[in-house]
C-alpha cells in the first residue's frame, strides 16, 4: 500500500516580476537573514556586483561574493562548499543554469537553504531537487537541495540571450513526453507513481502553451515560461525523481552530449527537438508541440544550428543505455527503429536536420 501522505519542500517565497532584483535586500531582512554568500560568476558579478552592493549595504546585511568557476569540477566544488563560513544563514544563486546547479549543489552539502535568482529561463532547474553536474566529462544529475525562495526579475530575463529563451521553450515540452513515459514504466515495472506530480507537471506547460500571442521577448510570455519551468521543478520534487520532467527525451540529449563529447547544443535545445521526435514515436500532442515550436521560433532556431541527422541518429540508438534502470518507449526496439523512421518521413525534422 502507497504511502498516505508525503512531505515535500516547497519554496517559501516566489516572486516573479519587473524589479524583483532590486528588493532581494528587503525580502531579507524581512525574513531576519543577517549573514549571505553570493555565488555568482565573473560575467554576472562584473554586471551586477554594484546593484548589489548598494541595496545590501543601505540595509546593513553582512554578505560576501564567491565568484565560482562554471568549469569547476565535483571535487573542487566540494572542497569549496566546506570552507564556506560556518556563520552562514542563506546563499544566493546568482546566474545562469550552471550557477543556479552549483549553488543547490553547495547548499545540499552545507545545509544551507538558498535562494534561487536566475538571469536566464533555460531550463526548469530553476527550482529542482537535483542539479546537473560534470563527472569524468559527462553530465550526471546528483541529489540537491530545493531553494528556500526564488527571486526572478522579468526585466532581466527578457533581455537574457534568444538562445537561451529558445533552450527554456524547448526544456519546458519535455513534461509532454516525460510524463508518458512516467506512465508507461509504471504500467510495465508495476512502481507506483505520484498522481499529483503528474497533473502538476503537464499544468505547468498546458498553461504556457496555451497563451493567444507567442512573442517570446514579452513580458507575459516571459513570465509564463519562468512559472512553467518553476512548476516542473516543483513536479519533480512531489515525485521524489525527475520522471515527470525527463523521460526518454532527456535520454536523447544526454546521449548527444556523449556522441558530440564537445561542441554540444544548449541542452535545452537538444531536449526541445528530442522532445519533438519522441512525442511522434509516442503519438502524443505532436501537433500542438509543433505548432508551439513555430509560433515561438524554436524551428528557425533550431534550423540555424544546421544539427546533423547523423548524431540524432546515433543518440537515439544509445538512448536506451543512458540510464539502464528506466523504462521509456525507447526501451523497445520497435520504437528506436519508428524514431529514426520518422527522422526521413517528417516535413520539419527534413528542414532543420542536415
Amino acid at each position: 500500500m502507497r504511502s498516505i501522505t508525503h512531505k515535500i519542500s516547497i519554496p517559501s517565497i516566489v516572486k516573479i516580476e519587473k524589479g524583483s532584483f532590486d528588493l532581494i535586500g528587503d525580502i531579507l531582512i524581512d525574513d531576519n537573514i543577517e549573514r549571505v554568500i553570493i555565488i555568482i560568476d565573473q560575467n554576472m558579478h562584473n554586471i551586477l556586483s554594484e546593484r548589489i552592493d548598494k541595496q545590501f549595504k543601505k540595509i546593513k546585511i553582512e554578505f560576501s561574493f564567491l565568484i565560482v568557476d562554471t568549469n569547476l569540477s565535483l571535487r573542487k566544488l566540494s572542497k569549496t562548499a566546506y570552507n564556506l563560513d560556518n556563520k552562514t544563514q542563506l546563499l544566493l544563486g546568482i546566474g545562469g543554469g550552471s550557477i543556479i546547479d552549483r549553488t543547490k549543489y553547495i547548499s545540499y552539502l552545507r545545509k544551507i537553504p538558498w535562494i534561487s535568482i536566475p538571469t536566464s529561463p533555460s531550463n526548469d532547474g530553476i527550482s529542482s531537487p537535483l542539479s546537473s553536474l560534470y563527472i569524468d566529462n559527462k553530465r550526471v544529475s546528483v541529489p540537491a537541495k530545493m531553494p528556500y525562495g526564488i527571486i526572478i526579475d522579468t526585466n532581466i530575463i527578457m533581455n537574457s540571450p534568444y538562445h537561451m529563451i529558445m533552450s527554456g521553450i524547448g526544456d519546458s515540452v519535455s513534461n509532454i513526453t516525460a510524463v508518458y513515459d512516467m506512465e508507461l514504466e509504471s504500467k510495465h515495472t508495476r512502481n507506483q507513481k505520484d498522481d499529483f506530480s503528474v497533473i502538476f507537471s503537464l499544468q505547468s506547460i498546458s498553461s504556457l502553451m496555451g497563451l493567444p500571442i507567442m512573442n517570446v521577448r514579452s513580458e507575459k510570455f516571459i513570465e509564463s515560461l519562468l512559472t512553467s519551468l518553476v512548476m516542473s521543478g516543483i513536479a519533480m520534487e512531489m515525485s521524489g525523481t525527475s520522471k515527470p520532467s525527463s523521460g526518454s527525451e532527456h535520454l536523447i540529449s544526454h546521449a548527444i552530449d556523449q556522441v558530440l563529447e564537445i561542441n554540444n547544443y544548449p541542452h535545452g535545445i537538444q531536449v526541445g527537438l528530442s522532445t519533438y521526435i519522441v512525442s511522434r514515436v509516442q503519438e502524443n500532442c505532436s501537433k500542438e508541440i509543433n505548432m508551439f515550436f513555430t509560433k515561438t521560433g524554436f524551428w528557425e532556431y533550431v534550423e540555424e544550428l544546421k544539427i546533423k541527422k547523423s548524431v540524432i541518429v546515433e543518440a537515439i540508438k544509445l538512448a536506451p543505455f543512458i540510464k539502464e534502470n528506466r523504462y521509456t518507449i525507447l526501451s523497445n526496439q520497435e520504437y528506436i527503429d519508428k524514431a529514426i523512421r520518422i527522422l526521413d518521413e517528417d516535413e520539419y525534422l527534413k528542414r532543420v536536420l542536415f
